[in-house]
């Protein structure tokens, strides 16, 4: 408030209420309301009925009764009061944040007997000044460029951001075109982007290359938008540059490591499948001589050693040819040889080659399916191999393993299932994954865990599909699919 000798005055006579935007209120010197006009209504919900004969305090927060006190007297000994933000209370008691005006009504006299309030509405513009602050906190605190630039591109703003990325302080750059930023070579980047703008396109995230003041390039992820004015007429645009020099060098450290990494992995495969093909050849012999020995020998403890010595071959064969195949796989180099057979003679086959070794537990086939399929005759045998061993292996308080194979639409399905220790639900997609073991049952059941990636992986080949279910403490079905022909 400014206090000086200078009287406003206003004739209450001119208080016509339909003739004013502006809310227009006064009251007596005792703070009696004694006129209303309709845009104080229309801005505090009161009806002038409502309000004229009541306080001026019904429309006054508490806390600014004393302000409205002093206004009072001010007016009072003839000293003229500014304009100045202050609270009014809408019909909700709700506060409202209003641009006042005062000055005295007088009579015929020119006796002072009442003051006049002329106010209107800013808490809109009060919210638009608090977030166009909040907005300029936001820009001026931000990692990131935030540059605008006219459609000519000469530069208007320059963040903090800016100043940290490019090293040019904003009196050292606004003014200039944005060409001082951009490398030789790619001006035409910039003509593309403001074709855009021009347009009302956005462009987003584009990756390029800029200048600092020190004449060095930065990689930046690069976001522009047109700027309108009030009209919708774009103006300008908005640009967000973000340095993305750190990512770009993790990216590349990461490609490095995973092209050294494929190279080890390729090593290694090489190495597996050069050391598994060698070691069977000396494994073959020894085998074949051994099974010589063995029908040479008579009943005895010798004949036994040379059996058991026969099956831990036998084993380690078998060991080194998963191993071959898993490296097979990887290296892409799994090939198939596809032939029309009777599926159902490759199980019984199966059946009863694995029901010779097997006593302890009794194979049954519960459903059969004399059906041709295009396949690898061989490897469809691996599979079910692998199956059966895996369901009696994981099943030695049980006595048997059941056999299904059915049609299921355009496909053929075979099912294993035992009645063994069975398998956690959440450990069911793991099973198929190279190397994996169900850890509950290492120490008691070793092994690899390639059996079923190298079964699946077989599978997959054939186009079809391999899954399981499990319980806990029941046993075990794994499933494999393979297409029909007809």
């Amino acid at each position: 408030m400014e206090e000086n000798k200078s009287t406003v005055i206003l004739s209450s006579s001119l208080l016509t209420p339909s003739l004013y935007e502006e809310a227009i209120v006064c009251k007596s010197l005792d703070n009696i309301i004694t006129d209303w006009n309709n845009s104080a209504t229309h801005l505090l919900g009161f009806s002038a009925d409502e309000v004229i004969g009541k306080s001026i305090f019904t429309i006054i927060p508490e806390g600014k009764h004393q302000e409205e006190r002093q206004i009072t007297s001010l007016i009072e000994n003839g000293i003229n009061v500014n304009s100045f933000y202050t609270l009014r209370l809408d019909n909700g008691n709700r506060a409202r944040r209003v641009m006042l005006s005062v000055a005295p009504v007088l009579n015929a006299e020119d006796e002072i007997i009442g003051v006049c309030e002329t106010f209107h509405d800013i808490s809109h513009h009060h919210l638009a000044e608090e977030k166009q602050g909040l907005l300029a906190a936001i820009v001026d605190s931000s990692e990131d460029a935030i540059i605008s630039k006219t459609l000519d591109g000469i530069i208007r703003s320059w963040n903090s951001g800016a100043e940290k990325i490019f090293g040019y302080k904003e009196c050292e750059i606004v003014g200039k075109s944005i060409m001082q930023i951009i490398p030789k070579g790619r001006e035409h980047e910039e003509i593309s982007i403001i074709e855009k703008i021009r347009k009302g396109e956005v462009v987003s995230h584009f990756e390029s290359i800029r200048l600092t003041k020190d004449n060095k390039e930065v990689a930046l992820s690069i976001t522009v938008s047109p700027i309108k004015n009030s009209k919708g007429e774009i103006i300008g645009a908005s640009k967000i540059a973000r340095d993305i020099s750190e990512k770009l060098s993790a990216n590349s450290k990461l490609q490095d490591y995973t092209r050294q990494l494929e190279k080890l992995n390729a090593y290694k495969d090489d190495f597996i499948g050069l050391a598994s093909h060698e070691l069977k050849t000396p494994l073959t012999s020894i085998s074949a001589n051994l099974q010589i020995l063995e029908r040479k020998l008579d009943d005895g403890l010798n004949k036994v050693f040379v059996s058991k010595t026969l099956k831990h071959v036998n084993k380690l064969t078998n060991l080194i040819g998963e191993l071959l195949d898993v490296a097979k796989i990887q290296s892409g180099k799994l090939m198939l040889s596809l032939t029309k057979f009777n599926i159902q003679d490759v199980i019984d086959e199966v059946l009863e080659n694995v029901q010779m070794v097997s006593p302890t537990h009794k194979i049954q086939l519960l459903e059969d399916c004399n059906v041709e399929v295009l396949a690898d005759r061989q490897r469809i045998d691996q599979v079910l191999i692998n199956l059966l061993n895996n369901a009696i292996k994981y099943s030695p308080d049980a006595d048997k393993v059941w056999v299904r194979c059915f049609r299921r639409g355009k496909d053929l399905v075979c099912s294993v299932q035992d009645f063994g220790i069975g398998i956690p639900k959440n450990m069911l997609e793991d099973v198929f994954s190279q190397f994996f073991r169900v850890e509950s049952i290492v120490p008691v059941f070793p092994g690899l865990g390639i059996g079923l990636f190298i079964s699946n992986d077989i599978v997959k080949r054939h186009k079809g599909r391999m899954w399981a279910e499990s319980e806990v403490g029941k046993g075990s079905t794994f499933y494999f699919s393979l297409p029909l022909t007809n």
